[in-house]
């Protein structure tokens, strides 16, 4: 049964000096709606029933530092477990703990992620009330999940919160390599980096972000080696933050990749294709000047192209992943 709790300490009269932490078991406590809650001079007052389970609350003085070089103040409050919060939030700080911030400036942020998280979008609110005489900040809050809180008088745009990544075969001989994020914030570029041995990495390509909440990303690397390939996901933020995604691992073997023969070709040739990701994909036949002359629709692993007719010369068959085979004709 949750704990009832009608009455706590009020903010009005809760001394600077108090440093208490806030543990809740998994048997639960309920905040009622108005009231006060303090714990660790964080001061909440719900607008609706707050229901806390197996959370803890603990302050760290380490300021939260964003990509643009602002930080927060000394001064971040975390949630072991986010809480969807309405009403009002607010804690006391003090003067010391400012760094190069504004005090009269100040607004509260909050993160919806976890500690420990990384990737973090942080918010930086507008509106909040700062009492410079108590120094004392709070910020009203309607359905907004806080994981952790903190403020600042400048924006604190940090690297966004990597949900996924990973890499998987496509059709052909392709990688499609996934990811997933949340609280995107601000328009990020996404690079793909490959590498061979897990060591040295390679650009493969960019991407950028859309900039708005959560969203899904697809990029195909059309041309993997044969062997291992690593994969990973490079962030690049707004002023040059740099933040890597885990990595990746796919297997190519030759014989993932599609073949011809004859090569050379009199009357007919035949393609195999023994990935079967390669099947219901199309090639596409061209000349030395780009000209198609046929397109070859991959229907099974082995599919056989009638060439009678065609004039005798080299020719370029295409995949959709970018594979090329040079081809002569006899």
């Amino acid at each position: 049964m949750h704990n009832k709790i009608c009455s706590l300490l009020l903010a009005a009269v809760l001394p600077v000096s108090l440093h208490a932490q806030l543990s809740v078991e998994t048997s639960g406590m309920t905040i009622l709606s108005g009231t006060t809650l303090s714990a660790d001079q964080l001061v909440l007052v719900p607008s609706s029933d707050l229901t806390l389970t197996s959370t803890v609350l603990t302050r760290t003085a380490t300021p939260v530092v964003g990509t643009s070089g602002a930080t927060s103040i000394g001064r971040v409050f975390n949630f072991s477990s986010p809480v969807v919060y309405n009403g009002n939030a607010g804690f006391f700080y003090n003067i010391s703990e400012l760094g190069t911030n504004t005090e009269a400036l100040m607004q509260v942020a909050f993160t919806s992620a976890a500690p420990g998280s990384t990737w973090t979008q942080w918010t930086t609110t507008t509106g909040s009330t700062v009492n410079t005489g108590s120094s004392f900040i709070s910020q009203d809050f309607a359905g907004t999940t806080l994981g952790r809180v903190t403020s600042t008088s400048s924006a604190l745009p940090l690297p966004l919160h990597l949900l996924a990544f990973n890499a998987e075969k496509g059709k052909g001989r392709t990688a499609v390599l996934n990811w997933t994020v949340t609280e995107e914030g601000f328009v990020p570029v996404y690079q793909l980096e490959r590498s061979r041995d897990g060591r040295t990495f390679e650009l493969i390509g960019a991407q950028k972000g859309i900039g708005n909440g959560t969203q899904q990303y697809a990029f195909t690397d059309i041309s993997p080696a044969e062997g291992n390939n690593y994969y990973r996901l490079l962030l690049t933020d707004e002023n040059g933050g740099r933040t890597y995604s885990n990595v990746s691992v796919l297997q190519f073997s030759r014989a993932d990749a599609a073949s011809v023969a004859p090569n050379p070709f009199d009357q007919s040739f035949v393609v195999s294709a023994p990935d079967a990701a390669l099947v219901g994909t199309k090639a596409v036949l061209t000349d030395l000047s780009g000209k198609v002359i046929r397109q070859v629709t991959l229907s099974s692993n082995a599919v056989q192209v009638n060439t009678a007719g065609l004039a005798s010369g080299l020719y370029v068959l295409t995949f959709e992943n970018g594979t090329a085979i040079k081809m002569i004709k006899k």
